[in-house]
C-alpha cells in the first residue's frame, strides 16, 4: 500500500522464484511436452541432414588431399629434406600428408560454404517475394497470385543474386554491426557445427 510495485521491493532471487512458480501454475504441461518433443524431432532431422552434408564434405576433402599428395610430395619432400636435420627426415611424409589434408579440408569447406550460400540465397529470395506478393494480395494492394505469374521468380532470382554477391564480397562473414546484432544466431551455428563434427569424429 505504499504506491511501489511489489516486484520492485523484492530481491532478484525472490522475483525469479515468483515468476517460476507463476509459470508452473499457469502453463499447460502437455503443451510444453508436445512443443519440446517437436523441437527434439526437428533437431534430429536437421542433424541427420547436416551429418550427410558433413560426410560429403569430408569425402571431398579426402579426395582433394589424395590428388594433391603426389604433386606436393615432389615439391615439398626435397625442400623439407634440405631444411630439416636427418634425424627428422622420417617425419617428412607425415608432414606432407597433413599439409595436403589441411589444404583439402580448407578447399572442401570453402566449396561447401559457396554451395550453401548459393542455395540459401535462392530459397530466401523466392520465399521473400512470394510472402510479399501474398501479403500485398491479402491487403488488397494487388490481385497477383504467385502461382499464376513468374514475377516472384524474377524478383526472387534478382534478390538471390544480390544476396549471394553480398555474402561473397564479405567472405561469408557478417559485417559490423550485423555481427553484434545477430551474435545469438552465430553462437547457435557454432554449437551446431561443434555438435555435428563431434558426433561424426
Amino acid at each position: 500500500g505504499d504506491g511501489i510495485a511489489d516486484v520492485d521491493q523484492i530481491s532478484d532471487r525472490e522475483l525469479y522464484t515468483r515468476k517460476l512458480q507463476l509459470v508452473l501454475k499457469k502453463s499447460n504441461p502437455a503443451k510444453i511436452d508436445t512443443a519440446l518433443g517437436g523441437l527434439y524431432t526437428s533437431w534430429i532431422a536437421v542433424a541427420a541432414v547436416l551429418k550427410l552434408q558433413f560426410a560429403r564434405t569430408i569425402a571431398l576433402a579426402v579426395s582433394i588431399s589424395n590428388k594433391l599428395r603426389p604433386i606436393a610430395s615432389k615439391a615439398l619432400v626435397p625442400a623439407f629434406t634440405h631444411l630439416l636435420s636427418k634425424d627428422y627426415h622420417q617425419w617428412i611424409p607425415i608432414i606432407v600428408n597433413y599439409l595436403c589434408k589441411a589444404v583439402g579440408v580448407s578447399i572442401a569447406w570453402y566449396i561447401q560454404m559457396v554451395l550453401s550460400a548459393f542455395h540459401s540465397a535462392i530459397r530466401g529470395g523466392l520465399m521473400f517475394w512470394r510472402a510479399m506478393i501474398k501479403f500485398a494480395s491479402e491487403k488488397g494492394l494487388t490481385k497477383i497470385n504467385h502461382e499464376d505469374t513468374m514475377l516472384d521468380e524474377y524478383l526472387g532470382w534478382a534478390t538471390a543474386a544480390a544476396g549471394f554477391y553480398f555474402q561473397f564480397t564479405q567472405n561469408f562473414q557478417l559485417p559490423f554491426p550485423m555481427n553484434l546484432v545477430l551474435w545469438p544466431f552465430t553462437a547457435a551455428e557454432w554449437f551446431i557445427e561443434w555438435k555435428i563434427t563431434g558426433e561424426m569424429s
